[in-house]
């Protein structure tokens, strides 16, 4: 029973002798010390206190861990979220404070769902790298070990990829990190360096050994990861290698000058030279598809071939029909992950732009010319478009509600450290969680996809009985 004093088991409790005794005082034998009787406000006092203990390492104060650790409490006291002193200093990059804890036998390979503190230093996205490289170096020469890995199999050097720390990777390399380690999904520190686009990480994996030919769990090399990212220039130079450097030179690589949706479709309409003038505007992707003849003006597009490309690809892309691969296939006899259902909603979250965007340039084209309205009525009347639009009302508020009580479901599951990385764990992070929790994402997921692919086929391809009645 909580509460109850350490060695003292249930039947000894005084609820037992209540239920199972004649009324009366209980034996003396049975009585507990009051000396074992913790007041609340000491106890209250003591969380305080290691809460103090918490801060003073994330702030590196060497005084006051020496008073608490002489005061008696243990050196690798859990704290909150389960870390000890040692993980907060090593994850601040308090190198000083490190140094003082491991002097006081602090254990550098204690851990925390297997996070440790060594990965604590390697996973901090502190700007200062330098005293990170210090704590690296400090739990190492203790005894840390390098290529331990946590629950999802990465490793302290995965995680200096990851975090973009060129020093810390070295410092790794130095003290014999296993290169080619990979976690659950197969992914290796190079592949972590080619999806963050960080060159000289790369640079140094290749020279140092790194497999570039190693595949994921979906069959990928680093070279297809690094392009998937967006890393044109790394994609080519993992695929070539850094043998080829004394045959030919390999060009630098770059860090990748991102383009815009914007841009690709200018691109696509042989309009490169317009890019400028639309970034110097401030257009984008949304505000390009509400584009009209004076927008145009504005901008001091006069060329009529220009003017009439434009125009022209506003409206293909607003008329243009949904296809279904559009959406992704509905499998239920597989579950999702937490980053494909992630994909999976930010997939509908752009359907979404396109749809509001389509809406408003419709509405915006009606208003300016109502006249438009009578082109065409032998095939679609007024009422054709009323009852198409109040069939998509319909459809977009049952996404919205299947929507509300997916986001409501998150709300409540979020700050549960077991849907938080271990190197991601916050104060936030500390109430219980069900194990049935990443179930019940999946399947919200699927049902909020089927709520979506339900409405695009309706918005394409209302039921023909649905309009015969509105018609009518």
């Amino acid at each position: 029973m909580d509460g109850r004093p350490a060695g003292e088991s249930d039947c000894e409790s005084d609820d037992y002798f209540m239920d199972n005794e004649a009324p009366g005082p209980p034996p003396a034998l049975r009585s507990r010390p009051i000396n074992n009787l913790i007041p609340k406000q000491n106890v209250m006092q003591r969380e305080v206190d290691l809460d103090d203990l918490r801060i003073a390492a994330m702030k590196g104060n060497i005084t006051k861990i020496k008073l608490y650790v002489e005061g008696g409490v243990s050196v690798d006291q859990a704290l909150r979220n389960g870390w000890i002193a040692l993980m907060y200093a090593a994850s601040g990059g308090k190198w000083k404070a490190v140094q003082l804890l491991l002097e006081l036998k602090s254990n550098p390979n204690f851990h925390k769902e297997l996070f440790t503190p060594l990965m604590a230093a390697c996973a901090s996205s502190q700007e200062s790298e330098d005293n990170l490289v210090r704590c690296v170096k400090l739990l190492l020469e203790n005894g840390a070990n390098i290529n331990a890995a946590e629950r999802h199999k990465v490793t302290s050097l995965m995680f200096a990829c990851k975090e973009k720390k060129l020093k810390i990777v070295e410092t790794l390399l130095e003290g014999g990190a296993d290169i080619n380690c990979q976690d659950n999904h197969k992914w290796t520190a190079l592949m972590w360096a080619a999806d963050k686009g960080s060159g000289a990480i790369v640079r140094k994996l290749l020279e140092c050994g790194a497999d570039r030919n190693i595949l994921s769990t979906s069959g990928q090399k680093a070279a297809d990861i690094a392009m998937i990212a967006g890393h044109k220039d790394m994609a080519a130079l993992l695929e070539k290698g850094l043998a080829s450097l004394d045959c030919e030179p390999v060009p630098p690589v770059k860090e990748p000058v991102e383009i815009t949706e914007l841009d690709t479709v200018l691109m696509g309409l042989d309009l490169n030279e317009l890019i400028p003038v639309f970034h110097e505007h401030h257009m984008n992707y949304d505000s390009f598809l509400m584009l009209d003849e004076k927008d145009l003006d504005l901008m001091n597009i006069s060329q009529v071939g220009y003017r009439s490309r434009i125009l022209g690809a506003v409206k293909e892309i607003h008329t243009k029909e949904w296809e279904r691969d559009s959406l992704p296939a509905i499998q239920y006899s597989k579950f999702l992950s937490c980053p494909e259902a992630t994909s999976l909603v930010g997939n509908l979250a752009l359907h979404g732009r396109y749809m509001l965007a389509s809406v408003a340039y419709l509405r915006d084209q009606i208003q300016r010319k109502p006249r438009i309205l009578q082109l065409g009525m032998e095939t679609a009347s007024v009422h054709s478009l009323s009852a198409q639009t109040q069939y998509a009302l319909k459809q977009v508020s049952e996404l919205q509600q299947q929507l509300k009580y997916l986001k409501k479901y998150l709300d409540k599951v979020q700050d549960k450290s077991e849907f938080v990385p271990a190197d991601l764990i916050t104060e936030k992070n500390l109430s219980a969680a069900s194990p049935q929790s990443l179930t019940r994402l999946a399947v919200l997921s699927v049902v909020v996809v089927t709520g979506s692919v339900a409405f695009w086929r309706g918005w394409c391809n209302p039921p023909s009985q649905q309009s015969t009645v509105l018609l009518v």
